[in-house]
């Protein structure tokens, strides 16, 4: 069954002295700026590592304390830089515990990281440009689509070359009209 204990989180930090004195220290480093990633704690006198990990993952769960493991460094002497930091809520209820006059400051949200804008491509107009004539066997003829990126060749159909034109030295040709008198 639950323990209603450990529930209650003022009670659960006035009795384990220990985890109190991890609070505590994550609350003087972020009493400035809370928003500043703090340095892991990694030993306090009488508790081992295992035991470290542990009243840390409280503090987690009490939502004193918010982890960063995800941009965390490891240094060459065990230490885990930029790992945590004081919430809202570990600071209030440090104050509270502590005696200290809670000063609510508003949350401040950090300043996402400007996104470097990428280039457009420069998109130009498809020309299209008949590229065979249509024999006396068939009316269709292929439309070539010219883009700067890619060109392909697409059949075309009676009802389509009957709104195409080729233009030749000025001169206007309507491909339907002359697709018919090839047909006949």
């Amino acid at each position: 069954m639950l323990d209603m204990a450990m529930l209650d989180f003022p009670k659960r930090l006035r009795e384990n002295a220990h985890l109190l004195s991890l609070l505590s220290h994550y609350a003087q480093l972020g009493t400035e700026d809370r928003t500043i990633w703090q340095d892991r704690r990694m030993q306090m006198e009488g508790i081992d590592s295992k035991q470290m990990t542990v009243l840390h993952g409280e503090l987690i769960a009490f939502d004193w304390i918010e982890q960063n493991t995800g941009h965390a460094l490891g240094r060459p002497d065990g230490t885990i830089s930029g790992c945590y930091r004081i919430t809202q809520n570990g600071l209030r209820e440090f104050r509270r515990i502590a005696g200290i006059e809670a000063v609510e400051q508003e949350e401040t949200t950090e300043k996402p990281q400007p996104r470097i804008p990428r280039k457009k491509k420069a998109k130009s107009e498809p020309q299209a440009v008949e590229t065979s004539e249509p024999s006396k066997d068939s009316v269709a003829g292929t439309l070539r689509v010219r883009n700067s990126d890619s060109a392909e060749n697409l059949p075309m159909c009676d009802e389509q070359l009957r709104h195409t034109s080729d233009v030749e030295d000025g001169t206007i040709h309507d491909n339907y009209n002359e697709s018919q008198q090839l047909a006949q």
